[in-house]
């Protein structure tokens, strides 16, 4: 049509192409028009729908207004039932539109009518219950009263100190199924089959559904935000009383409502069931701190007969025991995980104080149900507490055990922990741990037996009357009530354990309370001899050879055992043991003494990944190792125990097998070998340095049993051989350390100023270096260096010299008893503050003295060496230190009569005798 140089079709291509794309364009600014428009009417009706909506509303609730308050100007006049449904129906909508937002006083005057709970019908009066057995209404007025529960519960715990009693007195009716009774009905072709039961039934329903499942967000934080209001006013220097007094009653309301359920549990079948009730209980009631101690005594005594008689024997019955079920799974679990660590720790809290009342009448019979209690709860709140921060497992600071994973509770304040801890220290209390020792102090007593209470269902210990058999033929004959009292005994100190283990500012208080349990020590250590088929501690020997000595179900009684007595040897005299013979006989130290040195060295012997650890058993039984060198130390300064009884040989007998089998072995082939060529001196020295020799050969080839035994158990090889043993090993080291000796160490010193010059001189010696030689110039007082070479004699007389000074009592660094031993000073600080680096000094000299074999003039007194070799220091060793206050100690440790102290006058004796009276004033 066109041909391609014409320029008018270029023209009406473009002409086309502008006008096509201007129709395109208003039609879409049409149609975008259109719908602005339609959008802008959809708002304008919504908007409007909204108004007449609000309007609406507003009008409904100015109407219900008009009428409610129509009704409340006459409180005596009673209200139509059905204008009543309508007034509660209404209010449940409206309140519902809104989220659910609370009209107290709307609220308040519903329920003064559903307190009063008097409507006509026709001409009768009737109840609101009686909707709920009419089939027309039943449904929705049951919705209706849940509804108008939750909103008060939720007014009660958002607003703790509410001014309006109505709502409790409200709660306590209408949350109490035996208030759901009616003989009055609406009309008798709509009643419901059997309206009693389904009554009741309707009843425990709304009780589960309203206060047990709707409200576990709500109660707990409400009663726990309560009781924290309690405690920091309770703490200020001038109380609210009435305030307290409030909020008390309010806490006691509140705790008598969850009770409901637990009491109507049993008498339902299917709406309320004991497993949910039970459940409730301990993780809203139970679980909030310091609850028992707050409440009046009326209420504590009704929480105690459920807590503790009905409510934890059922929670700790398997599933499968009460229904038709397979699964063993045990429903405290359950309410552990629900409850977290810190309503683990305030249940348990809870549950001690009720029962550490005089109206508890278990409380002197069945206190192992106690215990088993507590060791359940503290198995749970271990896993929850760590005194060391992780931030992916115990992320939250905790005011008791530092660091916390519990979903809740962490932040409450310091006041409240601590009266949860003053609930918990019954338990470690003096009346509770003499109740629970005393079948074990009693134990192996003249006339006495074990039998099986039926009653209280534990073992206990009685008198029979005209008895004279032996202790040991009855023992045989109830071996197996005798098994089951070893059982109790283990539950309740491997309770103590882990309290020890999980309170650890609270370990000395415990330990202490048991050590000073008057003749528990010592009748424990009977008790144990007769644990096991064999007895005489053979269960803790063959323990001691297992790779996990914990497996051992007694274990726990030992490990008391030796905690206990090494607290109570530190106060132990020579009249105790060896005059009174208490708590100990020197017999009895005998065979404590030789079971401890079989059972620690058995445990040393075990093998580790790493040599150089200790094995774990060892370490967890340090106890055992300072209670036996008590014993040992105690045996130095006045021997009792036979020759030989702590030497290795005679655990030989006992089936220790070790290294030390070859050790002996090589001694005896020494001395056999001889053939009398030699003195017996000689044959002696030749025999000890042979083993010296097999010792160091065992040592070098890994093996750690020698040294664990040198370190940890000296006493267990004789001093002669220990000796050898040691000059060998020097011997050794010097070998190795000759092909890379350290230079020599030139110094000169002034013979006036010799510990000084010798201070500066070496004190930033490494202790590698002190091994090489050091070499010694004297200066005169003429400052001129004396002639000669140093070829030991000089370093000798310096050493002999700067000990010497330095332990010069006018020197200032150390002092000297009576006997001429020496301890630290206590004015050693007046030589500036480099004292302490002078000490540490004084104490390389005195090891490079002893690597080189020089003998110095010097003794430390007995409680430094103790100290220093990590041993406890016992009370006679305050007799080397200061005889007269040991004296005065031990006179007041043993007097019989009553000390009486005046501020002014000093300490007064009466002469009367009556043991055990300190009076104080």
């Amino acid at each position: 049509m066109f041909s391609s140089s014409d320029q008018s079709k270029k023209t009406f291509i473009e002409n086309t192409r502008r006008e096509r794309e201007k129709r395109e364009k208003e039609r879409i600014e049409k149609l975008q028009l259109e719908k602005n428009s339609n959008a802008a009417l959809v708002i304008q009706k919504w908007w409007k729908r909204e108004q007449q909506k609000r309007q609406a509303h507003a009008q409904c609730w100015q109407w219900w207004e008009e009428q409610i308050s129509n009704v409340s100007k006459d409180n005596d006049k009673t209200m139509q039932l059905f204008d009543f449904y309508q007034l509660l129906g209404l209010y449940c909508l409206l309140t519902r539109k809104e989220k659910h937002e609370i009209r107290p006083e709307g609220l308040t005057k519903l329920v003064k009518r559903l307190i009063a709970n008097k409507f006509l019908n026709t001409a009768n009066v009737v109840p609101y219950h009686a909707l709920l057995i009419d089939m027309r209404y039943m449904h929705q007025a049951r919705n209706y009263l849940e509804y108008i529960i939750m909103q008060c519960i939720k007014q009660q715990c958002e607003n703790t100190t509410s001014t309006r009693p109505e709502l409790l007195t409200f709660l306590l009716q209408y949350l109490n199924p035996k208030t759901y009774q009616t003989k009055q009905i609406i009309d008798a072709s709509h009643i419901i089959d059997i309206p009693d039961k389904v009554l009741q039934s309707t009843a425990q329903s709304i009780l589960k559904i309203t206060l047990c499942q709707q409200s576990q967000s709500l109660l707990r934080p409400a009663l726990v935000n309560c009781v924290e209001q309690i405690v920091k006013l309770e703490d200020r220097k001038t109380p609210d009383t009435a305030k307290i007094n409030a909020l008390k009653l309010w806490l006691t309301t509140m705790t008598r409502l969850t009770l409901y359920p637990i009491e109507h549990a049993e008498l339902s079948s299917d709406a309320l069931d004991m497993d949910t009730a039970s459940k409730f209980l301990w993780t809203n009631t139970l679980a909030v701190p310091c609850l028992t101690s707050l409440i009046n005594t009326m209420m504590a005594d009704r929480l105690r007969k459920w807590a503790l008689g009905a409510v934890a024997p059922y929670l700790f019955l398997p599933i499968s025991n009460k229904k038709n079920n397979s699964s063993t799974t045990n429903n405290a679990e359950d309410v552990m995980e629900l409850l977290s660590g810190n309503g683990a720790l305030f249940l348990l809290a809870n549950l001690v104080d009720l029962w550490n009342n005089s109206k508890n009448s278990s409380r002197s019979e069945e206190y192992m149900r106690l215990i088993e209690l507590v060791r359940f709860f503290l198995n749970h709140i271990e896993t929850y507490f760590s005194d060391r921060q992780s931030p992916s497992s115990f992320p939250h600071y905790h005011p008791i055990f530092k660091w916390s994973r519990a979903t809740w509770g962490n932040n409450l304040p310091n006041t409240v922990f601590d009266r949860v801890m003053k609930q918990l220290e019954y338990i470690w209390s003096r009346p509770f741990m003499d109740q629970v020792f005393l079948d074990i102090i009693q134990f192996d007593q003249a006339n006495s037996r074990f039998f099986m209470n039926n009653h209280s269902n534990r073992l206990s210990l009685i008198k029979l009357k005209g008895s004279n058999s032996n202790t040991q033929q009855q023992l045989q004959k109830n071996g197996g009530e005798l098994a089951m009292f070893s059982i109790e005994v283990e539950s309740i100190f491997f309770m103590y354990i882990q309290l020890t283990r999980l309170f650890k500012t609270h370990r000395r208080v415990i330990f202490y309370r048991i050590a000073f349990t008057s003749d528990l020590m010592p009748q424990l250590w009977k008790l144990m001899n007769h644990f096991g088929p064999k007895g005489n501690m053979a269960i803790y020997l063959d323990a001691a050879k297992q790779n996990d000595i914990e497996k051992e179900p007694l274990i726990q009684v030992l490990k008391i055992f030796c905690e206990a007595c090494s607290i109570v040897f530190l106060t132990l005299d020579d009249v105790d043991i060896f005059t009174h013979k208490t708590p100990f006989s020197p017999n009895d130290l005998i065979q404590i003494s030789d079971f401890l040195n079989s059972f620690y060295f058995t445990l040393i012997q075990q093998q580790t990944d790493i040599p150089a650890e200790l094995p774990p058993a060892a370490e967890s039984f340090k106890s055992a190792r300072r209670l036996l060198l008590q014993i040992y130390d105690l045996d130095l300064h006045h021997p009792f125990c036979p020759p030989n009884h702590w030497l290795l040989v005679s655990s030989m007998t006992n089936g220790v097998k070790s290294f030390f089998t070859s050790l002996f072995q090589t001694i005896n082939h020494s001395a056999l070998s001889d053939n009398g060529a030699a003195t017996p001196a000689i044959r002696k020295k030749k025999t000890l340095s042979s083993a010296a020799a097999l010792f160091l050969t065992n040592l070098k080839q890994g093996d750690p049993v020698p040294l664990r035994v040198l370190q940890l158990m000296p006493h267990t090889v004789s001093f002669d051989m220990r000796l050898h043993i040691f000059r060998d090993w020097i011997a050794l080291d010097q070998s190795i350390m000759a092909p890379k000796m350290f230079k020599s160490r030139y110094i000169s010193v002034r013979r006036n100023r010799v510990l000084e010059d010798g201070f500066h001189a070496l004190a930033d010696l490494p202790s590698s270096a002190w091994k090489g030689t050091i070499r010694v110039s004297f200066v005169n007082e003429l400052g001129a260096e004396e002639a000669g070479i140093d070829q030991g004699g000089p370093f000798k007389d310096f050493l002999t010299m700067l000990i010497s000074e330095a332990f010069e009592p006018n020197y200032g660094l150390f002092s000297s008893t009576k006997h001429n031993s020496f301890y630290p000073s206590a004015t050693s600080s007046i030589h500036g503050r480099h004292y302490i680096e002078l000490f540490e000094f004084i104490g390389k000299a005195i090891g490079k003295a002893v690597y080189e074999g020089i003998l110095l003039d010097v003794q430390f007194a007995g409680f430094l060496l103790a100290r220093l070799l990590g041993r406890n220091v016992f009370l006679e060793e305050l007799k080397e230190l200061d005889e007269e206050v040991w004296r005065n100690l031990t006179f007041i440790k043993h007097y019989e009569g009553i000390l009486i102290w005046n501020r002014s006058e000093g300490v007064k004796y009466n002469q009367h005798h009556v043991t055990g009276q300190i009076t104080v004033s």
